[in-house]
């Protein structure tokens, strides 16, 4: 049964195994306690489990009359996108879904629907939102804990979630507008991982070149593997320069160019082309995460 959870995202369990004698009948009771993380509350930004996570999405503004510069015209009503490969004995602990858009107006667009495998349409409501203001144009970054509407799905088989209802400004040159859902998923036959969730909204162009951040809190073992994943909105393959670092190693591989990271070209989704939006998962093992390091630097 659950007693007691000191801090938010853990839940304390009692554990006890009872032996009977079969001659005498007397039997004996040992008990003990353990916990188990349910992830941090979101702001927290880091939580141990055992298992995994996937992350996905897709666009939801695409270019249709093909101009050199590859401006999205169309709004889309939805899109999909499938999680193939959950282990067959996961069960999901948390999903968290983003949407995100560029539009003229100073306020963010805080509701979504969300649908899994074809099922029921749920109307979602972003308890979290961000607004960046570039010279009187805007783009904003919506949050949703969508951990009760997934939770139901198994393991061993694919799923296919459906976002829509999300607002952009089609026809300009920043024009965008697409969602990623990030999926935790605890696993016996996994071992434990350590996740850091770095939830702001950050702009980038040619005036505004820079972001570093650190992650901290952890101990890397000497067999340390680590990836990372990103949400990008509005990104374009004729732009070239952008980058992502960790620790002063360019991320980068397969369809994501080391000086061209950010090309609407996602790695996360099998190089899958999703115009204007990339979810990107890079490897950041050795070198780039040293045993025993404690803290590791985004640039």
């Amino acid at each position: 049964g659950l007693y007691l959870a000191w801090e938010t995202g853990n839940a304390l369990y009692s554990v006890s195994s009872t032996a009977t004698d079969n001659t005498t009948g007397k039997n004996l009771t040992l008990s003990s306690f353990t916990y188990f993380s349910k992830g941090g509350v979101l702001g927290e930004d880091t939580f141990q489990i055992r298992g995994g996570s996937r992350a996905i999405g897709n666009s939801l503004m695409i270019d249709t009359d093909g101009d050199y510069f590859g401006i999205r015209d169309t709004l889309l009503s939805s899109s999909n996108a499938t999680i193939p490969d959950l282990p067959a004995d996961a069960n999901v602990v948390m999903a968290y879904l983003y949407w995100s858009g560029w539009w003229d107006n100073p306020y963010a667009d805080n509701q979504s629907t969300f649908q899994v495998d074809g099922g029921p349409v749920y109307t979602v409501n972003a308890s979290k939102w961000s607004l960046l203001d570039a010279a009187g144009e805007y783009s904003y970054s919506s949050f949703a804990d969508v951990s009760d509407l997934v939770s139901g799905i198994s393991g061993g088989s694919p799923h296919t979630f459906t976002v829509g209802g999300v607002s952009g400004l089609p026809g300009q040159n920043w024009s965008y507008a697409g969602w990623s859902l990030v999926v935790f998923y605890s696993s016996p036959s996994e071992e434990a991982q350590h996740f850091f969730l770095y939830d702001d909204f950050l702009y980038a162009d040619s005036s505004h070149r820079d972001h570093t951040f650190d992650i901290s809190g952890f101990e890397a073992p000497d067999d340390a593997e680590a990836v990372v994943t990103c949400f990008v909105g509005e990104g374009d393959d004729w732009l070239a320069g952008d980058y992502i670092q960790l620790n002063g190693y360019y991320l980068y591989g397969g369809v994501n160019p080391k000086m061209n990271v950010w090309n609407g070209l996602s790695s996360g989704l099998g190089g899958e082309s999703i115009d204007g939006v990339d979810i990107d998962t890079f490897d950041a093992s050795s070198p780039i995460i040293q045993p025993r390091d404690t803290s590791a630097t985004i640039h």
